[in-house]
């Protein structure tokens, strides 16, 4: 049982996927933080400019 454990702790096969799982999560954590920033300023931005042209229309 011992060698079975020893082998186990050895075996870095799985280690990839789950660096690649860890990096994936961090990316999809700092979308889902910024999407909603650059949507708010996104609508602010098309917002002033619907203004301004309706402003510079007589």
């Amino acid at each position: 049982m011992a060698s079975v454990f020893k082998r186990l702790l050895r075996d870095e096969s799985g280690a990839v996927v789950v660096e690649y799982a860890i990096v994936c999560s961090l990316i999809f954590a700092c979308l889902i933080v910024a999407v909603p920033y650059f949507a708010n300023a996104y609508q602010d931005f098309t917002t002033k400019v619907g203004q301004t042209i309706s402003a510079a229309m007589p």
